[in-house]
């Protein structure tokens, strides 16, 4: 503005008023102003207007674990669509995660987590994913209380793998911290709301920034020690279908194969998991239960060592996706049919070479509900905190396995 100011020949003052559409200003300082601004090529810095006035920045944060993966971009989608119609920019963060040694049946590993990027999403652009937005979805909507205590059993896994405080949550915990870091980073850039993917073991500490008035939201997982907001995916009860599918097909020796008991949604498909095989009375096996499974490499080793031992399964399930299709490549490789059931539909699941039953849920809707909730609380919605539990479905795909 100093520039213009010298350029136009006027005080900073009356290039502040030509800017904001003050009448009064004489019309040939009008003029100047706006040549100099052209010439310049100027564009106000509206962040720094609404920090200095106090008003909202109209900007919301969304952090999540891994940019790259197509569950997130979901949420993303569903998130910008709402932050568009309240003409906000959506801010997107990465926050990597880290997991626990002492997995049953596998070695969890360690990954370093590293907050990887800020960026800015345009609230204009057009976003075509070919999924309907005005999809009607049934959802369990529960309020919440600070003194509440939940009962069923994925709450009581979910908080059992959250909870759980000793030398070996280090890495879990240092992927936390950088959670932490990264929504105070974007909490100091003023954004009026947030809305998170958890994967601290506490977030107690952030009471004090949601008082101060940047109400949060948190997706996918319930936030550990705070009552809060959240959208969550019917982990227990997907699960628990898709063995009962199994079951329902004659199998008992059923293999679970999942990803680090440390993440409340393993934790609780893993417990929906355990329920269908109690509910047929069929005994749960060490041998048959893997967890801290973290990739396709690590699923296909799994499976090729359940596959080589004695008395091997007949069937498996998958906690998420990239479990399955590494189960289906080395049954690919081997030439081994085996019934799957997955959690997670992924791209070209009805072109797979055998049949599967996979668990889908609307993973936009959950950025979009999330987002909804958020802009009701910027805009004083100051009613306890609710919980959304998203429904999920089974659904057939694959082709007959030939080889």
């Amino acid at each position: 503005m100093t520039d213009v100011a010298g350029l136009a020949g006027v005080s900073l003052k009356t290039v502040s008023r030509v800017i904001n559409g003050v009448a009064s200003v004489d019309a040939q300082m009008t003029d100047r102003v706006r040549a100099a601004v052209q010439e310049l090529g100027f564009s106000p810095n509206q962040l720094a207007a609404t920090l200095k006035s106090g008003s909202p920045t109209s900007t919301i944060g969304l952090i999540v674990k891994d940019i790259t993966n197509e569950f997130y971009s979901s949420v993303t989608v569903g998130a910008s669509a709402v932050a568009r119609q309240h003409g906000t920019l959506l801010i997107t963060a990465h926050s990597s995660e880290a997991y626990r040694a002492g997995e049953r049946g596998a070695s969890a590993g360690h990954a370093a987590g590293s907050l990887v990027a800020s960026g800015a999403m345009d609230v204009d652009m057009d976003i075509d994913v070919g999924v309907d937005m005005d999809v009607d979805v049934d959802v369990d909507v529960h309020m919440k209380t600070d003194n509440e205590t939940d009962t069923d059993a994925g709450a009581d896994a979910g908080a059992k793998a959250n909870t759980e405080t000793d030398a070996e949550t280090s890495d879990y915990a240092g992927a936390g911290y950088q959670e932490l870091d990264a929504i105070l980073d974007l909490c100091r850039r003023r954004v009026d709301g947030l809305l998170v993917v958890p994967t601290a073991a506490d977030h107690s500490g952030l009471a004090t920034q949601i008082a101060m008035g940047t109400p949060m939201v948190f997706l996918d997982r319930d936030p550990v020690n705070l009552a809060a907001d959240t959208v969550v995916i019917n982990n227990v009860g997907g699960a628990r279908d898709a063995v009962r599918a199994l079951v329902a097909q004659g199998h008992r020796r059923i293999a679970i194969i999942v990803d680090s008991v440390d993440l409340q949604t393993m934790a609780e498909r893993l417990a929906g998991a355990e329920q269908a095989l109690a509910e047929a009375d069929i005994p749960l096996s060490d041998s048959f239960i893997v967890t801290g499974v973290h990739d396709p490499a690590a699923a296909a080793t799994t499976i090729r060592g359940m596959l080589d031992a004695g008395d091997p399964p007949t069937a498996v399930f998958c906690g998420n996706n990239r479990i399955t299709t590494g189960v289906i490549e080395e049954l690919w490789r081997r030439g081994t049919p085996l019934a799957i059931a997955g959690f997670d539909r992924f791209p070209l699941a009805h072109l797979m070479p055998m049949p599967l039953t996979l668990v889908d849920y609307n993973s936009v809707e959950l950025g979009r509900i999330g987002a909804e909730i958020l802009f009701r609380r910027i805009n004083g919605d100051d009613s306890p905190p609710q919980r959304v539990v998203l429904p999920t479905t089974l659904t057939s795909t694959g082709l007959e396995f030939s080889r």
